[in-house]
């Protein structure tokens, strides 16, 4: 097999006071004999239509139920949360 480039997946992380990117790579590759491509299978995600990881979700439901954050007002967290 013959390898014809790469597809990135990049998923928003949460560790205590920092905010990250995971990112993860997936090559593609080509069958020469049976001229298929062949890419790998994404990793499963909790929600399959939004980039976030596990512990973004957890994070942003306790702060929302425990803490009564505000929703609103994510955005400006995470803006502080990287500065």
């Amino acid at each position: 097999m013959k390898c014809i480039g790469t597809l990135v997946t990049e998923e928003l992380e949460y560790t205590p006071g920092v905010m990250y990117l995971k990112r993860t790579e997936r090559h593609k590759y080509i069958d020469p004999i049976a001229q298929n491509i062949v890419i790998a299978d994404i990793p499963p995600m909790p929600i399959n239509i939004y980039l976030t990881g596990p512990q973004v979700l957890t994070h942003v439901i306790v702060q929302k139920h425990m803490d009564h954050f505000n929703l609103f007002c994510w955005d400006k967290f995470i803006i502080n949360s990287n500065s």
